[in-house]
């Protein structure tokens, strides 16, 4: 009686037992038996050569108009115009509180001026009232005190008058650009000028050009025009 051949190996009891077993260990048919990796050339690209690698590897190239950030685009970012600056026109109350501002300071030049000369007219008094003493006593008495007086008198006419007008010039360029520290500084300046009221003609010019430019920076259309000109400028 003849026996099929044994597929799993050498059997002491088969009558073929050189007959190899093709799953056998080693017999490189094993589907359990992980494969032994080879040498082999890569596989060609079916849709041509692959492409080259970027210069900036990795990192993309800088745009135009500056590095996007989140949110909305900076002005000339991928070609976009910049904002024209909002310009908002000044109203007439601010012209007129700054027109108002700069005669101010030109009185206060003027009466500068007149001051000095005042100063001047009462040293030639008393030059005159120490030249009558025919001894010539008053004259070495009062005479040094009458030089020292008539130096310090011009000295603060004038220092009164650089402070003061300064201060308006000031005034009235931070009026005509829209500031808001005049519109309450002014009332403290308006209410110290008061005084002034019982001087002479040229200084109740000065108070009453404080006073309207007091009242023209406390009108609705300054009042708005100070509040929306910062975020244009």
């Amino acid at each position: 009686m003849t026996h099929p051949p044994n597929p799993f190996g050498p059997d002491p009891f088969s009558p073929n037992p050189a007959r190899p077993n093709p799953f056998a260990p080693g017999a490189g048919n094993d589907p359990f038996r992980p494969a032994v990796p080879t040498e082999s050339s890569p596989p060609a690209n079916p849709f041509g050569p692959p492409a080259p690698v970027p210069a900036w590897a990795g990192t993309p190239p800088p745009h135009p108009g500056g590095t996007a950030p989140f949110g909305t685009p900076p002005s000339g970012y991928l070609g976009i115009p910049a904002a024209a600056p909002v310009h908002t026109p000044r109203p007439p109350a601010i012209v007129l509180s700054a027109a108002a501002l700069t005669a101010a300071g030109l009185l206060v030049v003027v009466q500068t001026v007149f001051g000095v000369i005042a100063v001047s007219r009462v040293r030639a008094s008393a030059d005159a009232a120490l030249d009558a003493d025919p001894t010539g006593t008053a004259d070495r008495v009062a005479g040094t005190w009458v030089d020292t007086g008539h130096s310090i008198g011009i000295g603060a006419t004038i220092a009164l008058g650089v402070i003061f007008a300064a201060s308006y010039a000031l005034f009235t360029i931070g009026t005509w650009r829209g500031h808001r520290w005049p519109r309450y500084a002014a009332i403290f300046l308006a209410v110290l000028s008061l005084f002034g009221l019982l001087a002479g003609p040229v200084v109740m010019a000065i108070v009453v050009c404080g006073l309207l430019a007091t009242a023209g920076l406390w009108l609705p259309p300054s009042r708005r025009y100070t509040e929306q000109r910062p975020a244009a400028r």
